[in-house]
């Protein structure tokens, strides 16, 4: 596991230099200095997130049908990081990179502007009002995508709650950023999709578009 982290993980210090190479910001972009982060920009054209991958079923379909793509997975679930990168190995993805911890951690590392898409499937319902606060998507963290996403970028969310679909489409909606809300027919594959909709649960799959 330590391998495969130290082989497929990213650090705090790179992310800078990295998602510069990917911002809208001219000033970013200059900053950033390192073959590394020249050669990722020539590679690949668009940086999009994964937070919450799971067993990183989807994150892996996501690189292996969009190689000209970098994908961060963030996810602080060991289980999770293991069976992730178990993947990258055995289908030779070169165009992943894994954060194994709390995502709220890194983006300030991040330069403004930069991604094209993040993906939050399913994340934890916390359904007791007295745990709400635990939720992840609230005001703060998409105030904080709003930042890290370029124009016409995406928001992925995804669940098999109701309640907790409605609260994060009004938090999204209420946001001035984003311009679109918008309810999709494909639900991502992801296990715990599978499994929720084999005990008859209704997914719902929504994209806000940023302004």
């Amino acid at each position: 596991m330590a391998v495969l982290l130290e082989r497929y993980g990213i650090e705090k210090q790179a992310l800078k230099a990295l998602s510069a190479q990917f911002s809208l910001s001219s000033t970013a972009r200059e900053s950033a200095r390192g073959e590394r982060a020249r050669t990722t920009l020539e590679r690949f054209r668009r940086l999009e997130m994964e937070i919450g991958f799971g067993g990183g079923e989807h994150l892996a379909f996501l690189a292996r049908h969009h190689p000209d793509s970098l994908f961060l997975g963030c996810d602080p679930y060991i289980n999770g990081v293991a069976s992730l990168c178990a993947r990258i190995e055995r289908d030779s993805l070169d165009n992943i990179r894994v954060w194994p911890d709390d995502v709220r951690l890194i983006f300030p590392h991040f330069a403004p502007a930069c991604l094209a898409r993040v993906w939050v499937l399913f994340p934890d319902p916390w359904p007791k009002a007295r745990h709400h606060k635990r939720r992840l998507v609230d005001a703060g963290f998409v105030d904080a995508l709003a930042r890290l996403l370029k124009p016409q970028g995406a928001l992925h969310l995804a669940s098999d709650d109701d309640e907790l679909m409605e609260a994060m489409r009004l938090v999204v909606q209420n946001h001035n950023a984003f311009i679109e809300f918008i309810e999709e027919e494909e639900i991502p594959a992801t296990r715990y999709a599978m499994k929720a909709q084999s005990r008859g649960r209704q997914c719902r799959h929504f994209r806000a578009v940023r302004r």
